[in-house]
C-alpha cells in the first residue's frame, strides 16, 4: 500500500506524457467548464459542514447501474455522496437528497468518478489521471491504490473489480489484503479500437459472477462463475452497454441500441422501440434516456417493458444516477454546457445541488 498522506500534499509523483484516458476523454468537457447552474427552484445557500456519522454501511460500494453510469454519485444511510462536475469536479455531501451540500476532501485537487462508499472509505478512479485510489474521508487522507488506468471499478466484499484500460483490458480482482490481483474471465472488457464514448460496457458482480462484455469477440456477454471460475457466453448479442441486478439482466444492443433484457439461458427481449442514450435500474424500474425524441427524455418504466412515462422536463442527460429517494442527472447540452439536476422520486420536483 502507498504512503497515506494529506489531502493536502501529493501523494505521488503521476505521469504528465500519460495518455489520455477512457475517463478523461468522457469527463474534460465538464473539468474545463467549471459552469454554474441556475437553480431551478426556491433554495436556501449550501449546508454547513457537519461531522458526517452513518445509520448503515454498504455491504458493496456501489450499485451496478450507478457505475455503469460511471458512478457520479452514491448513497449510504441517510446519506449522499455525488461529484459536483459544475464546481470543478469537487466530492459534494449531502443529507437531504443534494439540496444543501458541502465538499469534501477539496485539498485533493481531483475529479472524482466510479466512486464507491463503504464505511468511510471512498474507492474512485481519478478523471484527471485514471488510476483508482483510495480516500478516507473521515480524517481526509488518501493512498493510491492501483497504478494504470482504468474507467470501470466495483468495491465487493473485500475485493476491488476492475477493467485494466492500461494492460490487457481484462477485468480484474484485487484483493484489499494481500494487495495481488488476478484475472477475472478470459476476454477483454477493453479494446482501444472498439470502447469509445458510445460503447463503453461496464461489469457488474451479480450474485457471485461476474457479467461483462468481450470488447474482443463483438462485445458479445460472458458471465464467469466467481468462486470456480467457469465462463459461459450467455448472449449472442452486440452489447454497448450493461447491468445486472438480483439475477435480472439488461443491455443496450449495439445495432440498434434499443434497450433489452437477457435471461441466463440467452433469451432476450426488447424493452423500447427507441434507441437508448443510457439507463439505470433500482430493481423495480428502468430509467433511460430517449435517444429518439428531442432533448433526450429521461423515461421511467416497468422492469418488464410497459408503463413508460416521462419522468421529468430535464434534457440532454448523458448519465442517470440513483441515490435512494432522488435521481441525479449529468447533462451536457450540444454547446457544451455541463448541469446537475435532481429529481424527486416521490414529487418529481427538480432542483439543482444547493
Amino acid at each position: 500500500m502507498a504512503k497515506v498522506c494529506s489531502l493536502t500534499e501529493m501523494c505521488s509523483p503521476r505521469t504528465a506524457g500519460r495518455r489520455i484516458s477512457l475517463f478523461k476523454r468522457l469527463l474534460c468537457v465538464a473539468a474545463a467548464c467549471s459552469l454554474c447552474l441556475a437553480s431551478c427552484g426556491e433554495q436556501e445557500g449550501p449546508a454547513e459542514r457537519t461531522p458526517i456519522s452513518f445509520s448503515s454501511v454498504n455491504e458493496r460500494g456501489n450499485t451496478n447501474g450507478n457505475i455503469a453510469n460511471m458512478g457520479m454519485g452514491v448513497s449510504q444511510g441517510e446519506w449522499i455522496i455525488f461529484t459536483h462536475m459544475e464546481d470543478g469536479g469537487l466530492l459534494k455531501a449531502s443529507k437531504d437528497g443534494g439540496r444543501h451540500c458541502f465538499s469534501l476532501m477539496s485539498g485533493l485537487n481531483d475529479i472524482f468518478a466510479c466512486i464507491n462508499l463503504t464505511g468511510y472509505r471512498l474507492d474512485y478512479i481519478s478523471s484527471v489521471y485514471g488510476d483508482i485510489n483510495t480516500a478516507m474521508i473521515d480524517d481526509e487522507t488518501a493512498s493510491a491504490l492501483i497504478s494504470g488506468t482504468s474507467y470501470c471499478i466495483q468495491t465487493v466484499g473485500g475485493y476491488v473489480y476492475y477493467i485494466d484500460e492500461s494492460g490487457d483490458g481484462g477485468v480484474y480482482r484485487f484483493d484489499t489484503e494481500s494487495g495481488k490481483s488476478e484475472r477475472i474471465g478470459s476476454h477483454a472488457a477493453y479494446d482501444e479500437n472498439v470502447t469509445s464514448e458510445s460503447s463503453h460496457a461496464s461489469f457488474s458482480i451479480d450474485d457471485g459472477y461476474l457479467y461483462y462484455c468481450a470488447a474482443d469477440d463483438g462485445s458479445r456477454i460472458y458471465r464467469v462463475e466467481l468462486e470456480s471460475g467457469a465462463e459461459s457466453l450467455i448472449g449472442d448479442v452486440s452489447a454497448d452497454m450493461l447491468i445486472a441486478d438480483g439475477g435480472s439482466i439488461f443491455f443496450v444492443g449495439s445495432d440498434d441500441r434499443c434497450l433489452y433484457s437477457l435471461s441466463d439461458d440467452g433469451n432476450f427481449k426488447r424493452l423500447t422501440q427507441c434507441a437508448v442514450g443510457t439507463f439505470n435500474f433500482d430493481g423495480r424500474y428502468l430509467f433511460y434516456t430517449d435517444a429518439d425524441a428531442a432533448g433526450s427524455p429521461v423515461m421511467r418504466m416497468s422492469r418488464s417493458g410497459s408503463g413508460a412515462v416521462k419522468l421529468c422536463d430535464v434534457t440532454d442527460t448523458m448519465y442517470i444516477t440513483l441515490l435512494g429517494d432522488v435521481v441525479m442527472l449529468y447533462c451536457v447540452s450540444d454547446g457544451g454546457s455541463v448541469s446537475t439536476v435532481f429529481v424527486d422520486r416521490g414529487g418529481g420536483d427538480t432542483y439543482s445541488p444547493g
